[in-house]
């Protein structure tokens, strides 16, 4: 008898746990994080955080879902509700926001996955929210893109790949129509189908525009570096479009380096060396620069060619580097490879 009480109390707590888990199986994603530059919330109605400075707003856009709460007290200062829009108000350090709903798992949102390691104050971000219950669950499309910079658009609605380049939506089955943006590459635009709760995978590579541009100089076996890679002699060059540091190097001259912007009335570039008189360094030189952040900046211009760890070659002289976290070095380089950490 009490081995029968025994299974029957066991059956019970597993059907209990199962309701649970259903009830709580309901899903709610981050749909797309997007900076709002021209709303101005956030200045005309500031919070201060506990340190005094001006709060960032978190504008989180929800289909009217009510009861939305936000776990960790450390990490906002206020929030407010009107119409389906949670308006979180967070100090600039904080890079991530814990939130849950009765109905539905809890969700992280981490900006930094979505290219915002850095809130600026007194900025509006809005944070689209997709929650659906089990019975709506639909299919999932995973897209990857190159470059990572790239602007997606799925039947006329708009999205912002993470800082790896890749954006996972839930999506209804059926046909769909995509559009892959970027500065200075050609868009892409295509089809398509997805099945009832397939998960689909699409990776989109732009190609860049390129323009042939002749590169002389006054001497004639001068090699010619774009962002830092060999395009080989001078004469006519292929060239994506764009702006690119472009030096051209021979041996016993000094290095010319320029910043140009490259596009279709681009026609020719001219480099005057001047030839070397004196024993002195007179080509770049290589800096290996290391940070934790997505960005690196020369001289407040962004190093497109850097990644963590990465070298870049730098004409001799002095130079200020940045970071999109806040962190800034001043550099002095001259004959000796060197290494810098931000």
């Amino acid at each position: 008898m009490k081995k029968k009480q025994l299974n029957l109390q066991l059956v019970l707590t597993a059907l209990f746990c199962s309701c649970f888990l259903i009830s709580k199986g309901q899903n709610m994603t981050v749909k797309s994080v997007a900076l709002q530059p021209s709303d101005q919330t956030a200045i005309q109605y500031p919070c201060l955080d506990n340190n005094g400075d001006t709060c960032v707003l978190l504008k989180i856009k929800t289909d009217r879902l009510e009861g939305i709460e936000f776990s960790n007290p450390n990490q906002y200062i206020k929030v407010d509700y009107s119409e389906g829009i949670y308006s979180v108000y967070v100090p600039t350090v904080t890079r991530k926001l814990d939130f849950l709903h009765k109905d539905f798992m809890p969700v992280q949102l981490d900006m930094a996955e979505y290219g915002y390691r850095r809130l600026r104050a007194g900025r509006t971000y809005l944070i689209t929210l997709d929650a659906h219950r089990i019975s709506e669950l639909k299919s999932s499309v995973l897209i990857k893109v190159e470059p990572k910079s790239s602007k997606i658009i799925i039947d006329e609605q708009n999205y912002n790949p993470n800082s790896n380049g890749t954006i996972e939506l839930p999506i209804a089955f059926g046909k769909h129509h995509y559009t892959v943006l970027a500065d200075n590459y050609s868009s892409q635009k295509g089809d398509f189908t997805i099945g009832k709760s397939e998960a689909k995978t699409l990776t989109i590579k732009l190609q860049p525009i390129i323009h042939e541009v002749l590169v002389g100089s006054n001497v004639g076996n001068a090699r010619v570096f774009v962002d830092n890679l060999d395009y080989g002699g001078v004469g006519k060059l292929l060239i994506p479009q764009g702006n690119h540091t472009i030096r051209v190097q021979a041996e016993g001259y000094v290095d010319e380096e320029k910043e140009v912007s490259i596009n279709s009335y681009t026609g020719s570039l001219s480099f005057i060396l001047k030839e070397n008189k004196r024993i002195t360094h007179i080509h770049a030189t290589p800096v290996t620069i290391r940070s934790s952040s997505s960005c690196i900046y020369k001289d407040n211009k962004k190093i497109k060619e850097w990644e963590d760890g990465a070298t870049i070659m730098f004409m001799p002289g002095k130079y200020l580097l940045s970071d999109d976290d806040g962190n800034t070095k001043k550099i002095v380089v001259g004959r000796e490879p060197m290494e810098v950490r931000l």
